[in-house]
């Protein structure tokens, strides 16, 4: 993960605070952030999710629809658009 070459007009300290944010969010340094990670780091930052609603962040990232349930750095890396949860 670095942010050479960077293409998405980010700066490279917006880069590299996404990058800081990936590391964190995955705990067990797979190279992926699963389910569990993704739960354990809302319920860190004091958001409780419900199982169907971390699935539906998982299948909005999906943008190749490749079904994995992880989250890889190019998914989270290339996620520009917002997500809303609010019909929950």
């Amino acid at each position: 993960m670095s942010a050479a070459g960077n293409s998405s007009g980010l700066t490279p300290e917006e880069v590299e605070e996404i990058e800081r944010s990936f590391r964190e969010y995955d705990t067990n340094k797979n190279g992926s952030i699963t389910p569990d990670e993704m739960k354990e780091c809302l319920h860190k930052a004091g958001v409780t999710a419900l199982d169907k609603e971390v699935d539906y962040i998982l299948k909005r990232m999906d943008k190749n629809h490749s079904a994995c349930s992880d989250i890889t750095w190019t998914f989270f890396s290339n996620s520009k658009e917002p997500m809303n949860t609010a019909h929950f």
